[in-house]
């Protein structure tokens, strides 16, 4: 056999092997329960999550966020105003807040439970703004973000303490890793994905044309 039908052999035998992995993968996609973040509806399930804006507005917004992220932050600080503005209190969009924090990440845990926690008290429209500009999440700031709500920090450790806030962070959690959700921020609008942060006009020249 000489060298160039060697090379042909090889080539085909890649080939051959391409192929079987891509079938694999086309399989594995088609699986029942398996969803790809990129094929989502506007089923997505929202449980009791944290919103901004009106149950009946016509356009759904869901953010899979990290309060310990710096590009959730950023969105937070410099879109999530001019979102709310434009959108949000005239009635045309409901924001819903999903928490996403990294497992290994204990901070972030915890201010998923705090805002969870805010949600449940009616205390989540302040609380929100605390939890975007905090950068150290522990026992101390607990109390802390007690004292600035106007509860009682006892209370609020002890109530933290029970693992009822905990288990509706796990469910966002279960939620973004079965829809393969890959980091933070990630939005859902009307079905359709925007994954990551980008400037607030990269943000409204992606949604406009997505709103109904």
């Amino acid at each position: 056999m000489n060298r160039k039908r060697i090379i042909y052999v090889l080539l085909a035998v890649n080939v051959s092997l391409l192929a079987v992995c891509c079938a694999l993968v086309l399989k594995r996609e088609r699986r029942p329960g398996f969803t790809p973040v990129a094929y989502l509806s506007d089923t997505l399930p929202t449980y009791n999550d944290p919103f901004a804006g009106k149950e009946t507005a016509p356009n759904k917004l869901v953010v899979f966020t990290n309060y310990t992220c710096e590009f959730c932050r950023k969105f937070y600080t410099e879109t999530y105003p001019a979102l709310d503005k434009d959108y949000i209190q005239p009635g045309r969009l409901k924001v819903i807040f999903k928490d996403f924090p990294s497992r290994m990440n204990r901070q972030g845990l915890l201010a998923a439970e705090l805002g969870e926690y805010a949600w449940q008290k009616g205390r989540y429209t302040e609380a929100l703004p605390v939890l975007y500009k905090t950068l150290v999440f522990d026992s101390m700031f607990v109390r802390i973000l007690a004292g600035e709500l106007g509860m009682d920090p006892d209370t609020v450790e002890k109530d933290l303490s029970t693992g009822a806030y905990s288990e509706a962070v796990t469910k966002d959690l279960l939620l973004g890793e079965k829809l393969y959700v890959k980091g933070t921020p990630t939005f859902v609008l009307n079905g359709h994905v925007v994954p990551g942060y980008t400037s607030r006009e990269g943000f409204y020249k992606t949604i406009r044309p997505l709103l109904k």
